[in-house]
């Protein structure tokens, strides 16, 4: 999102290493940019510091087997 809460781009990933509890983890992540997607330029454009991300994960495996979805 951008500082006034418009939505710039969205990403699907998948982590499945592992989350040690109250630690925090570093995923690489990457996507292809197109720069004839206005989207994509946009994105590129934009300072870090004016991106406010949100991470919303549809599903989690606890240790134990148990699923939050």
């Amino acid at each position: 999102f951008d500082q006034f809460d418009q939505e710039l781009y969205q990403l699907s990933l998948t982590y499945d290493q592992g989350l040690p509890g109250n630690k925090t983890v570093e995923y690489p992540a990457q996507t292809v940019y197109n720069k004839f997607l206005d989207n994509d330029v946009t994105l590129a454009n934009k300072n870090l510091k004016d991106l406010k991300i949100t991470w919303n994960p549809k599903r989690i495996i606890f240790e134990d087997g148990s699923i939050e979805e």
